[in-house]
């Protein structure tokens, strides 16, 4: 039912590249994961695999980055030296 909506809205093609006459899939164009609507139409679109693969890889790694960045550790794990103080440089329980 939903993919028949989006189909009449944006037409039989891939929504990001237009490419037509190829498997498209259903995806969240706000990723759940991140706040979207789950079934409303008008967070879902029509992607090829290789533009939904794409978009997936995309979202995994901005998700990735926003938790690593309000962990207060860095890519190589070590947590940073000032990492469990407040501003004004006062330990924080952890």
């Amino acid at each position: 039912m939903a993919r028949r909506e989006v189909i009449g809205r944006d037409g039989p093609g891939c929504a990001h590249c237009g490419i037509e006459d190829v498997r498209l899939e259903l995806d969240h164009i706000a990723a759940v994961a991140d706040g979207g609507a789950e079934w409303d139409v008008e967070n879902l679109e029509l992607l090829c695999t290789i533009c939904h693969k794409a978009k997936s890889a995309r979202e995994a790694r901005a998700r990735a980055r926003r938790r690593s960045s309000s962990s207060g550790i860095r890519r190589s794990g070590i947590p940073t030296l000032f990492d469990g103080m407040d501003r004004l440089g006062t330990s924080r329980r952890w």
